[in-house]
């Protein structure tokens, strides 16, 4: 992800798919700063079923990488 990307472009991004329900940046530990990871939670299953279909999309120059995570290995 770009490394200036905003909750609400990300939102924006996936509402194709369904309600997004919290996105969690992944902050480098030592600076604070973005790491180019998030997390994305959705309303439903199908919703994040339906995300996956944004894989290999654009967001501000970079390319989106989607995979579904399970949430007890974060």
């Amino acid at each position: 992800l770009p490394f200036k990307v905003t909750d609400d472009e990300l939102i924006e991004l996936f509402a194709s798919a369904g309600e997004v329900q919290n996105v969690d940046r992944i902050l480098d530990k030592t600076t604070g700063n973005f790491f180019g990871k998030a997390f994305l939670s959705f309303k439903d299953a199908a919703a994040a079923k339906a995300a996956l279909e944004l894989n290999g999309t654009s967001l501000g120059g970079r390319e989106v990488k989607v995979e579904l995570s399970n949430t007890t290995s974060r």
